[in-house]
């Protein structure tokens, strides 16, 4: 019997444990990383592609404020396919989770139709493992949808020395929230600036010397990004500057509350953070 998903499609690695650092890069210090990690890094299977995401979240948007409140615990669901999306591309459905600073990810394989079909569905089909906690995560969210298309375009590099170790450098990363389907296009609104790159390190262990050096050489520093998160504050600007220009000087005034920016203070309900119990 044909099961929605499909995971001998994609052989790759479905389960990792590992931190991940984020940084911003101007143009010059991406032609420097270029060139000083040549001797150090190849490109992965993926290569040179365009990523994209789609996010899923509750009606209330709960796993956005959670991420960006900044708590010690942090989860997402998304569906994520490579290069040009049709119906029956290869995609991952994906759970996140971040932990005290470590980066939890289980992801099992489907097309791009068929994954969308069955987050939307009452459940989630499968008995092994990784189905089964994307199935409770559905359960326990009930009336997750679709939220946030994210798109960047991205180059993927491994060591040579350490397969584990990666980097990848993300562009022209984009979002939206209408058209939440892999197959309606990678087009949407900028996140970074001009010349941006968002290079990410991904490592279980310890950094090299060679990129060590060469963070320290052009005074980066890690960087507190989160692509669907900066999508939610973006458009919730937009909606403030919108609701601004449509009520003049009868806007209501806004309440600032620590550690939330002060678009999103007014009406604010922190949300209760807590750990998921271990499925089995």
């Amino acid at each position: 019997m044909e099961t929605a998903l499909a995971t001998q499609q994609i052989p790759a690695q479905l389960v990792f444990k590992r931190y991940e650092l984020k940084y911003l890069l101007d143009v010059k210090q991406r032609a420097k990383l270029d060139a000083v990690m040549r001797p150090h890094m190849a490109a992965d299977a993926w290569g040179q592609s365009t990523i994209s995401n789609v996010y899923f979240d509750t009606p209330s948007n709960v796993l956005i404020r959670r991420s960006i409140e900044g708590g010690p615990y942090k989860e997402k669901l998304r569906v994520r396919a490579y290069g040009d999306v049709a119906p029956d591309s290869p995609a991952y459905v994906e759970v996140k989770e971040k932990l005290d600073g470590v980066v939890y990810k289980r992801r099992i394989g489907s097309t791009a139709s068929r994954a969308l079909a069955s987050l939307s569905s009452d459940g989630f089909p499968g008995e092994d493992q990784v189905s089964r906690e994307i199935d409770y995560f559905v359960r326990r969210y009930r009336g997750i949808a679709p939220a946030f298309f994210v798109a960047s375009d991205r180059c993927a590099y491994y060591a040579a020395d350490d397969p584990d170790f990666r980097i990848t450098l993300d562009t022209d990363i984009r979002w939206r929230d209408s058209r939440l389907a892999l197959t309606d296009g990678t087009d949407g609104h900028p996140l970074l600036g001009q010349g941006q790159t968002l290079m990410e390190v991904k490592t279980a262990g310890a950094i090299p010397l060679w990129l060590v050096d060469f963070l320290t050489a052009n005074s980066l520093y890690q960087v507190p990004f989160s692509k669907v998160g900066k999508a939610y504050l973006a458009r919730e600007r937009t909606r403030q500057a919108e609701r601004v220009a449509r009520l003049g000087d009868r806007r209501p005034r806004l309440h600032l509350v620590p550690g939330v920016p002060a678009h999103l203070a007014a009406g604010y309900q922190p949300v209760r953070h807590e750990r998921k119990a271990n499925y089995a």
